[in-house]
């Protein structure tokens, strides 16, 4: 069976915790799933973590699932900020 680009590993580097070298949405993820340097990863799994988080918020600020959160003032900064929000409950919910 071939690898598709979606199943292929990739593998967790230092330089996906710096915030000039990578989308902090992208390192939200990272932090949120727990992962660490030298952790392999596959696209698919943050691709379905970010349209989980994606739904959620758009339901909280009213929007449907096909309207685009460029639409609300300031939508992807908020989104952002709604990730790295997330991050940190879901890091403290795997504490528990």
């Amino acid at each position: 069976m071939q690898l598709t680009l979606f199943d292929e590993p990739y593998t967790i580097t230092s330089q996906h915790f710096d915030n000039e070298l990578t989308n902090p949405r992208f390192i939200s993820w990272i932090k949120a799933t727990g992962k660490e340097i030298g952790d392999t990863w596959k696209p698919w799994e943050y691709m379905a973590w970010i349209n989980k988080n994606a739904i959620e918020f758009k339901e909280v600020h009213k929007l449907s699932v096909v309207e685009n959160i460029g639409m609300l003032k300031g939508g992807h900064e908020v989104f952002t900020d709604f990730l790295e929000d997330r991050q940190l409950t879901q890091i403290g919910e795997e504490e528990k």
